[in-house]
C-alpha cells in the first residue's frame, strides 16, 4: 500500500503513451499544449490550399513547432520526425502557420508538437478537416443510360460546393 504524498497529480482526457506521460511530467505543471487550430477541428469542404495555424503557450519555453499532417489518424498520432510523408517540418518559435497544398475530397489529420528548451515536447490533440469534392454528382439522366431522346431531355446534377460554373459536353 502507498504511504506517502503525491508531488503532482494529473488527469488527461486522451490515451497517452508512456513516453508522452514522461514528457508531460518532465515539461512541468501548467504548461499548455498547442491549441486553437485553423482550420478548426472537424471543418468540412475546405479548399486544397490551406494554411495550418495554431496558438501555443508563450511561457512554456518553446523553441520550435513540429508539424505533422496525413490522412490516417493513428499515423499522425504516433508520428515522429522520422515519419516520412507525415512529418512536414519544424517552424521557428515565432512562426505559428504552415502552408500546405492538399488533395481534393480527402480527410486530413494534423497535430503540432511544441519543442521545449528542456528538450521535451508538448503535443496538441490530433485535429481533422476534409477538403471539398470538386466534381458534380447525381447526374440525371444517370451515366450510361441509353434510349434517351435528344430533344426535350433536361440534364441536371448536384454541383460541387466550390463550383463557380459548369461545362456540359
Amino acid at each position: 500500500a502507498f504511504n506517502g504524498k503525491y508531488n503532482e497529480f494529473r488527469i488527461h482526457d486522451i490515451a497517452m503513451t508512456d513516453a508522452q506521460i514522461a514528457a508531460s511530467y518532465a515539461a512541468g505543471p501548467g504548461m499548455l499544449p498547442p491549441s486553437n487550430p485553423s482550420p478548426a477541428n472537424g471543418s468540412q469542404s475546405l479548399g486544397i490550399s490551406q494554411t495550418l495555424s495554431w496558438s501555443y503557450d508563450t511561457a512554456a519555453g518553446v523553441t520550435g513547432h513540429r508539424v505533422y499532417l496525413g490522412t490516417d489518424y493513428d499515423s499522425v498520432l504516433n508520428a515522429t520526425t522520422a515519419s516520412a510523408g507525415i512529418y512536414r517540418g519544424t517552424t521557428a518559435v515565432e512562426v505559428t502557420s504552415f502552408p500546405v497544398t492538399l488533395q481534393s475530397n480527402t480527410q486530413y489529420y494534423w497535430r503540432i508538437e511544441d519543442v521545449l528548451s528542456t528538450g521535451f515536447t508538448l503535443n496538441s490533440d490530433v485535429w481533422s478537416f476534409h477538403t471539398y469534392n470538386p466534381k458534380a454528382t447525381n447526374p440525371t439522366p444517370a451515366s450510361g443510360t441509353t434510349g434517351i431522346a435528344i430533344s426535350g431531355t433536361t440534364l441536371s446534377w448536384t454541383p460541387s460546393s466550390q463550383a463557380v460554373s459548369h461545362r456540359v459536353y
